[in-house]
């Protein structure tokens, strides 16, 4: 008997061992390695018409999407619920890359929508999301996956 529960318990031991199981608890601050590797793959991703349709309908009088094909978005990297998303406007002759964040990308009107240049604020009128109780940041990664391809096209149209 005594055999057969030391087998048992040896058994469980090697299981344990084998699964990588422990009972040590990770930290909060401390990432996962697969974590990482998902932050590095967030795509830019170019919206569907419909999308760029909505993006429009905030904007301020006089100011349109130079072209609703190059209307971007992209998930942020230092905030798990914040989406950046950007596009080249105009008003008259003037470009400006304007780039704005939203909690909810899927159904663009149905969620909160932050300016985050200077340019989204004079384009659109949306509150500023840089100086929110908690400000999304020009240097999360995510912006800036954003705005450098916006300023890409507008290199590009004002050629």
């Amino acid at each position: 008997m005594k055999k057969q529960i030391l087998t048992f318990l040896l058994i469980g031991v090697v299981a344990l061992g084998v699964c990588g199981c422990s009972n040590t608890q990770q930290t909060a601050t401390e990432k996962k390695p697969e974590q990482q590797e998902v932050i590095k793959t967030n795509p830019v991703v170019t919206a569907d018409l419909k999308f760029a349709n909505g993006l429009e309908s905030i904007l301020n009088s006089g100011y349109s999407i130079v072209d609703k094909t190059k209307v971007y978005y992209t998930k942020s990297a230092d905030f798990q619920e914040v989406y950046f998303l950007g596009t080249l406007v105009k008003k008259g002759t003037q470009y400006y890359n304007a780039v704005w964040a939203t909690n909810n990308i899927e159904s663009f009107g149905m969620g909160l929508v932050f300016s985050m240049n200077d340019n989204a604020i004079q384009s659109s009128g949306m509150g500023d999301g840089r100086t929110n109780r908690e400000p999304l940041s020009e240097t999360d990664d995510g912006y800036s996956r954003i705005n450098q391809k916006v300023l890409d096209d507008m290199s590009e149209a004002v050629k």
